[in-house]
C-alpha cells in the first residue's frame, strides 16, 4: 500500500499506466469487507437457535434434529448468493 497498485488501460492490459495509492486503499478495503460479509451467514443457524431456544419454542427429540438440518440447509443456500453480492 505504500507504493500503490499498478493502474492499466483497458485496451492494453500487460503495461501499467500508472500507480494509485487511492485504489491500493480502496482494493484492500474492498476485500476486507467482503471476506467479513461472507462470514456473517454462518451466525444465522446459531442466531436462529438461540432465539427460538429464548422464546421458549425448542422443540425435542426428531424435531430438533429437522429444525438444525433445515437451519444448515438455508444457510447453504443463502450464503453463497449472499457473499456473492457482497463483491461490487
Amino acid at each position: 500500500m505504500k507504493k500503490g497498485i499498478h493502474i492499466f488501460d483497458v485496451n492494453n492490459l500487460k503495461e501499467p499506466v500508472a500507480q494509485s495509492k487511492t485504489a491500493a486503499r480502496k482494493a484492500v478495503l474492498q476485500t476486507a469487507v467482503s471476506r467479513i460479509v461472507m462470514a456473517l451467514p454462518i451466525f444465522w443457524p446459531a442466531l436462529a437457535m438461540l432465539g427460538i431456544d429464548v422464546a421458549g419454542i425448542m422443540p425435542r427429540g426428531y424435531g430438533l434434529g429437522a429444525l438444525q438440518g433445515v437451519l444448515i440447509c438455508s444457510q447453504l443456500f443463502f450464503a453463497a448468493s449472499f457473499g456473492a453480492a457482497a463483491f461490487p
